[in-house]
This record gives C-alpha cells, structure tokens and sequence, in this order.
C-alpha cells in the first residue's frame, strides 16, 4: 500500500538523466573523500595532543583535546559514511572497474583510530588490533 501526500513540492530534485547523475556522484565521491582525508589528518593532529606526554597540558585543556578529537572523529566518520553511500550509488548505476579497491579504502576511513598519514615512523602508526579487556589501547606500550 503506498501513500501519498497531496500538493507541496518535492524536497529533493531528482536528476533523471543517468550521465548526468552519475557526474554528480562522481563530484560527490572526490568531495567527500577530500573531507575524510582533512578529518583524518585533523583527528591525527588531535589524537597526538591529546596523547602527548611532552605537551604540559592542563586538565581543562586535556579535556578540550578531548573533546576536540571526538568532535573530528563524528567529522571524520560522517565523510566517511558519506563517501561510501556515493561509492555504493556509483555501483548501482554502472560497474565501477576497481570498485573493491574503492569500497575497502571507503570502509577503512569508518574505522576510528587516526590513519598515519602525518609524520613518519612506527610510532606514528596507531592501526594496532588489541585484545578485549586486556587494558592496552592506542596510549598502552606493547612489548
């Protein structure tokens, strides 16, 4: 059964040429790739304060670096899922030669711990797995 709502205009315009939906999701897709990748360099820059044993920070400071990474988290995750609803779009209108390849980098920007895309070395990479309930985590120092 469907319903129907009479009069009053449609929220959304709906495009129905094809090509020109599909160029718009394209547009969409590098946009909002572009702002997963400034989310994620902003939760690695957040991430480090709020981690850094070298910076004296107080604990209203250390609780605004909390908060502020939380806040490029929920950025960073909202991009991400962004990306993937256009990625997923893209697919459905037309076969996307490489679209795996797409799709894992899609998935892997959901992921909350901060990519190492600043910096170099091991102790800038914090993709660790750790145990449930073993009380290591990204500030944790394995052996």
């Amino acid at each position: 059964m469907r319903l129907r709502l009479l009069g009053g205009q449609a929220d959304t315009v709906v495009v129905t040429n094809p090509e020109s939906r599909r160029q718009q999701l394209e547009q969409d897709y590098r946009q909002y790739g572009q702002r997963r990748e400034a989310a994620n360099r902003a939760v690695v820059v957040a991430y480090h304060l709020l981690t850094s044993e070298v910076a004296n920070l107080t604990d209203e400071q250390r609780a605004r670096a909390g908060t502020r990474y939380t806040q490029e988290l929920q950025n960073k995750l909202d991009a991400a899922l962004l990306e993937l609803d256009c990625l997923k779009d893209l697919q459905a209108l037309k076969h996307r030669p490489g679209y795996e390849r797409e799709l894992s980098t899609a998935l892997e920007g959901i992921n909350p711990q901060p990519s190492a895309t600043v910096g170099a070395g091991p102790r800038n990479d914090h993709r660790h797995q750790y145990p449930v309930g073993s009380g290591a985590g990204p500030g944790a120092v394995a052996e």
